[in-house]
């Protein structure tokens, strides 16, 4: 039997696989998707929700969290994101 990793969502605080996770990573001032998960920088995960990311808005999770000031607009574009199903495939960067 294999150990799978697990993470918190940061929108609605649920444990799950590593993997099903989607990790947002603050890198050089930006916010970036970090669909391999290696990026060496302070990283974030939440499910790929529009819910939790909705969420994450409500609380200004990424703001807290990132310990920079977020403008909505970035939440906005990763809703938009996952709406189009880009969460799962594309690997994408906000400007903050």
């Amino acid at each position: 039997m294999t150990h799978i990793p697990e993470r918190m969502c940061a929108g609605c605080r649920k444990k799950a696989p590593k993997q099903s996770l989607l990790r947002l990573t603050a890198a050089g001032g930006s916010i970036i998707i970090d669909e391999k998960q290696n990026i060496q920088s302070r990283g974030i995960y939440v499910c790929r929700d529009e819910k939790c990311i909705a969420a994450m808005k409500k609380k200004k999770s990424l703001s807290r969290l990132f310990r920079q000031n977020i403008p909505d607009e970035l939440y906005e574009k990763l809703i938009e994101k996952c709406k189009n199903g880009a969460c799962s495939t594309q690997r994408g960067g906000f400007s903050g």
